[in-house]
């Protein structure tokens, strides 16, 4: 029999984790947005971007290996599938282009430093454990 109470905790795990690694887009949004930028969108953001971007890369370079080989597919697959995921932010942010570059540049750099500061963290914590 299924457990609903199991079910209902993992879906409340996966909502709060969503929103969780949604934070840092939301916060380069609001940022490059001038404050219009909403978590909403940054987590509509966070679950359709790897979607969008892995289903056009999928789609084009398949279809441009027909014509262009293997190699140069590839290449044009991550160009194509990279615009749609800046066309997504421009779209979800009410943004222009280079403003969802930039959103997109910044969520990057506001995520690699929260995983480093978390990783220092982790790390140190466990040095004072493990003394």
């Amino acid at each position: 029999m299924v457990d609903l109470l199991a079910i209902l905790l993992v879906l409340v795990v996966l909502v709060v984790v969503w929103a969780l690694i949604s934070i840092p887009l939301f916060i380069a949004a609001r940022v490059v947005t001038d404050g219009r930028a909403t978590l909403g969108a940054a987590m509509l953001g966070t679950l359709l971007g790897s979607m969008v971007f892995y289903g056009v890369y999928y789609l084009a370079s398949r279809a441009a290996s027909v014509f262009i080989g293997e190699g140069l597919s590839l290449i044009l697959g991550a160009v194509l599938a990279f615009l749609a995921f800046l066309g997504l932010f421009k779209v979800l942010f009410h943004t222009t282009w280079g403003r969802a570059l930039l959103i997109a540049i910044l969520a990057l750099v506001i995520t690699v430093v929260v995983a480093l500061v978390l990783t220092a963290l982790a790390v140190g914590l466990g040095v004072l454990l493990l003394t």
